[in-house]
This record gives structure tokens, sequence and C-alpha cells, in this order.
């Protein structure tokens, strides 16, 4: 008699988990779908209505105040697409350190729905930037620290699926290696973010008495830039023709050159006790060295 109660128990019971799973399938996929018809035929008409509260969500992601000065709407595929115009980013003391007059987003899905801002692709166009590493190796980017105590607007950027900036005009100040400022032109950059695994890509035109255009990439594994001491990766960079006696005031060099003009490739490993291994192929006229 138990036996016969607990079959039709089990039974009865496999039928309501049934029936609750499916309604909740159907809610959940109305729900979607839903969202989706607003946001496309809703919200993304309007969508400059709504810059104020958007700036305010972003900026409380990233750590830092955000100002927007319009915003435009599109579909791209099955993701809405943003067009932010006239961004800037303040810092800590309320100054504007960073004017972006253009940057396009695609929007991730599945943040949205927690209420949170992230983008599967985040291209920034045509920026003037200035970054700097101090002489505690820390980066700074327009005034920016990307190491700030609390995580804040680099912490941001690791987060998105895609970060690229195009066309961009760049000035490199070094003082971790005591270097000149250098700027660099037509800089195109690509990050990838995957969990704790970043890659990125990066060429840019230097100046053309110092070297021919450059073509950097590489792989970190870390999670969070206040910690960034800790993280492993590497870094190959290409120069097809260069002064290699000027260029080593920014690249280290395995040997020390008083003179010398070729091409170089470079291999850097690194992990918390800095560069670990350096394999360069290297092609030279006219050396002068010192062993």
């Amino acid at each position: 008699m138990l036996l016969k109660y607990s079959f039709a128990f089990l039974k009865h019971g496999s039928l309501w988990t049934y029936r609750a799973a499916t309604y909740s399938v159907l809610v959940a996929g109305l729900s979607f779908i839903a969202l989706v018809l607003g946001l496309r035929y809703v919200v993304l008409p309007t969508i400059n209505n709504y810059r104020e509260p958007i700036a305010q969500a972003i900026a409380d992601s990233a750590g830092q105040r955000i100002s927007i000065g319009s915003i435009t709407g599109s579909w791209h595929g099955y993701r809405p697409e943003l067009s932010f115009m006239d961004v800037k980013v303040f810092a800590a003391d309320g100054a504007a350190a960073l004017s972006l007059n253009r940057v396009e987003a695609e929007l991730s899905w599945l943040p949205l729905l927690w209420g949170q801002w992230r983008f599967s692709s985040l291209a920034i166009y045509g920026p003037e930037l200035e970054i700097r590493r101090d002489t505690e190796g820390v980066l700074w980017v327009a005034g920016l620290a990307m190491q700030s105590r609390d995580g804040g607007f680099g912490d941001w950027l690791l987060a998105q699926h895609q970060v690229q900036v195009r066309d961009a005009t760049l000035d490199w100040l070094d003082e971790f290696r005591n270097a000149p400022r250098v700027r660099l032109n037509k800089v195109n950059f690509r990050l990838d973010n995957a969990g704790n695994v970043h890659r990125f890509g990066l060429t840019a035109i230097p100046p053309a008495h110092l070297a021919s255009p450059l073509d950097a990439r590489g792989e970190f594994l870390g999670r969070d830039l206040r910690a960034v001491q800790s993280w492993n990766g590497r870094i190959y960079a290409a120069i097809n023709y260069a002064d290699l006696a000027q260029a080593q005031v920014w690249v280290p060099m395995p040997l020390h050159l008083v003179s010398g003009l070729g091409s170089l490739r470079i291999w850097l490993d690194m992990n918390p006790n800095g560069i670990v291994a350096a394999t360069a192929d290297v092609r030279l006229a006219h050396v002068q060295t010192r062993l």
C-alpha cells in the first residue's frame, strides 16, 4: 500500500515539476521577447531621453563620473547598438580627464538583465590620449589611474568583452624607465577579455626618424588591476626598421647599443618577479656596442 501511494506521488510530482519547468521557460521566453520589443520599438527611438540615467549607471559600474552629450540607438544583429557622442570621464578632482568625440557600443544581454552595463563591443574613434607609466609602474590614461585602490575605470574596462581604439594619437611617457615623451600616430588597439585572460593587439606609427610602424601583441593572465604585479604574460613586438640605439630608451635590449640600425622582433615573458625571459631576433648594421 505504501509503495502504491509513493509511486502515485512520484508520478504526479514529476508531472507538476514538468509543468512548473514549462511555465518557467514560457514566462522567461515571453519576458525576453517583451524586453527585446520594448528596447527596439520604445526605448531605442527615444534613447537620448535616458541619457542621464544611462551615464549614471555606467558611472556606478566604472567607479568614475561620466557625462554624455547625446545618444542614438540602432539594432545590430540581435544586439542593441548605441552611439555616444561627446563623452567625458572625470577625475577625482572633478576635472574632465578624458574627452571622447564618438564611442560605439553593443550591449551584452545577460548583464543588462541584472541591471549592469556591460558591452560585447566598445569602440572609441580618433581620441588623443596621453598614457603615462609613473615611477611606481602604475599606468595612467589621460590622468586616470588604471590601478586605483577601488578598481575603478581600469577594472571596468577589463570587464568588457572587447575594447577597440581606432585611429588614435598617443603620447607615451615612461617615467619608470626615465624615458622622454614619444608620440605615436595612427594607433589602433584591440583588447579581448575572457574572464582573467586578456589578449591585446596594437599597431602604431612612431616618429619616422625613430622607427617604422610598430606591431605588438600580447596575452596576460590576471583579474584585478590592483594586483597587476601578480599577473603572468607574454608580449611580442616587431619593427621592420628602427634606430635601435634610440629605441632602447623605451624597449629593453639584451645588449647596450651605442649605435645601430636594423629590424627587431622581441618576445618578453613576465611573471610576478618581472621579466623572466627575453628573446630577440635582431638584424643590425653600423653597430657599436659595449659588452
